[in-house]
C-alpha cells in the first residue's frame, strides 16, 4: 500500500529550513478529514478497518487543528516502527492565535506535538490501541530560541519518532521536534512522551510526584524589592479580565497610576485564550519556601471551546493550555509587583535558551469542576528586562496534573508593527 501522493521539492514554501521531506504529503481539507472523519479515506484502505472505531488516534480538530500541511512523512505504514513527519502552520495577521502580535509559547508547543498522533496513526498505532486507547502528552523538554514567532512567518517543523516502549500493555512513544520560522530556529523539543491509555488508567492517574514543602530552592537566589507594594491580596474574575485587556491600574489598584499613561500595557491573553478566572492568593513574600506565591484558578465547564476539538469523542483540556494558564499566572505576579509600570509597549515573553521541563499526569475532562494554578516563586529581577523564575504547578480537582520546574518569563520590548 502507498499513500495517495508524495513531495520531493524542498521548495515548499518562501522559508528556509535544514531538511528535505520526503514521502507523503498532505493538504489542509485532507488534514481535517483525519481529525474526524474516515482515517481510511486519506491513509488507504489498510487502514479501514478501525473506520469502526470511535476512538482513534486523531490530531484535533479546528481552531486546535494548527497544521495547515504536511510535507511528507516517512516511516512503513502499519509497521508500529519509527518514522518523521514534517509539517508546516502559517502566521497571519489573521490567525485567531495572536496575542499583541505573537503567537503565544503554550500554543507553540501544541503545535509542535500535535503531529505525533497523525504520525503514530500511520505508523499502526489504532491496530494496538483497538478502540480501547485515548492518546495523551505525559512530558517533554523544550528550548525556546530567538523570539516568539509573529504575523507573515510560516512554521516548519520535523518531528522525529525516537522509539517505543510497550511494556505489558503500556504502550509509550518518544518523540523530538526543530521548528523554524523565518529562517531562525524557534522552538525545540526533546523527549517528548506520548502514552496511549484505557479509560480507567486515565481514571486511576495517580499524578505528578512533586512536593513543594519538600522540593529543593536556592534561598538565595536573586529577588529584587517591587516597585509598589500591592493593596491587593486577591483579584476577582473583573480584575483579571480588565488586566488581560491591558486596564493595569484598574486592576491592582493604588500605586499603579502609571499605567494610565501607557498607550500598550503588558498584559495576558483575553477571550477564549484567558486560562485564568480569578486569583485566590498574591504574597509576595508568601508560599512555603516565603519567596512569593501566587494562586489562581478556572472553572471548568463542561462546554469549554477546547473540548469540542481535543478530539473527536474524547474531549479534554490540552496539557498545553494548562500549562499557557501557568505562564499567565506568572505574568500577573510580575505586573503586582509593580515591573511593568515603566514598561509602555513591552510584552512577556519565555526566557530563552534555558532547558524546561512540563510533566503531564493527569487530565481536566468535561467532568472536571475546578483547574488549580500555583506559581512557587524562586527568583525575581526588576531593571531593564524584569525576570521571574518559578515552580509552576497544576491541580485539577486535588490531583497534581501538570508541572514545571523553574520555570522563566521576562518582560521585553513589543516594537510596533
Amino acid at each position: 500500500m502507498s499513500f495517495k501522493k508524495t513531495v520531493e521539492s524542498t521548495e515548499t514554501s518562501n522559508h528556509s529550513y535544514p531538511f528535505r521531506p520526503v514521502g507523503p504529503s498532505f493538504s489542509r481539507p485532507e488534514l481535517e478529514v483525519l481529525t474526524s472523519g474516515k482515517i481510511s479515506d486519506i491513509l488507504g484502505e489498510r487502514f479501514k478497518f478501525q473506520d469502526k472505531y470511535a476512538h482513534q488516534t486523531r490530531m484535533p480538530k479546528p481552531p486546535l487543528l494548527f497544521a495547515d500541511r504536511v510535507l511528507g512523512m516517512e516511516g512503513e505504514p502499519g509497521t508500529l516502527g519509527l518514522g518523521k513527519i514534517w509539517f508546516e502552520t502559517d502566521v497571519s495577521k489573521d490567525s485567531w492565535f495572536l496575542h499583541d502580535g505573537y503567537m503565544s509559547l503554550g500554543l507553540m508547543l501544541e503545535s509542535l506535538v500535535n503531529p505525533i498522533t497523525l504520525i503514530m496513526s500511520s505508523l499502526g498505532i489504532d491496530s494496538y490501541n483497538k478502540g480501547e486507547r485515548l492518546t495523551r502528552l505525559i512530558g517533554c523538554k523544550f528550548m525556546f530560541h530567538e523570539s516568539l514567532v509573529k504575523p507573515d512567518s510560516t512554521i516548519t517543523s520535523e518531528l522525529t519518532v525516537d522509539g517505543h516502549v510497550n511494556n505489558g500493555e503500556m504502550w509509550l512513544t518518544f518523540f523530538h521536534t526543530d521548528c523554524y520560522a523565518a529562517g531562525q530556529k524557534r522552538l525545540t523539543v526533546r523527549i517528548g512522551q506520548v502514552g496511549f491509555f484505557t479509560k480507567d488508567e486515565l481514571l486511576g492517574a495517580r499524578g505528578v510526584k512533586w512536593d513543594a514543602e519538600a522540593a529543593r530552592f536556592n534561598a538565595d537566589a536573586r529577588r529584587d524589592t517591587p516597585v509598589v507594594v500591592c493593596e491587593h491580596r486577591s483579584f476577582t474574575k473583573e480584575q483579571v479580565s480588565l488586566f488581560s485587556k491591558g486596564r493595569t491600574a484598574e486592576c491592582f489598584g493604588n500605586g499603579y497610576e502609571m499605567a494610565f499613561t501607557h498607550t500598550r500595557s503588558p498584559r495576558i491573553q483575553s477571550g477564549k485564550m484567558l486560562m485564568i478566572d480569578e486569583v485566590e492568593c498574591f504574597d509576595p513574600q508568601g508560599g512555603p519556601w516565603g519567596l512569593g506565591y501566587l494562586k489562581a484558578k478556572k472553572e471548568i465547564q463542561p462546554d469549554e471551546w477546547f473540548f469540542l476539538c481535543h478530539f473527536h469523542n474524547d474531549p479534554v483540556m490540552p496539557g498545553m493550555l494548562q500549562f499557557e494558564g501557568c505562564l499567565q499566572a506568572m505574568a500577573i505576579y510580575l505586573a503586582g509587583l509593580g515591573f511593568t509600570l515603566d514598561k509602555d509597549g513591552y510584552r512577556f515573553e519565555p526566557i530563552p535558551e534555558v532547558l524546561y521541563e512540563v510533566q503531564l499526569r493527569g487530565q481536566a475532562a468535561p467532568t472536571a469542576r475546578e483547574v488549580i494554578y500555583e506559581v512557587f516563586v524562586e527568583e525575581v529581577h526588576g531593571g531593564d528586562e524584569p525576570k521571574l523564575y518559578a515552580d509552576l504547578l497544576v491541580t485539577v480537582d486535588g490531583l497534581k496534573v501538570c508541572y514545571c520546574g523553574r520555570m522563566g518569563l521576562r518582560l521585553v520590548p513589543c516594537l510596533p508593527r
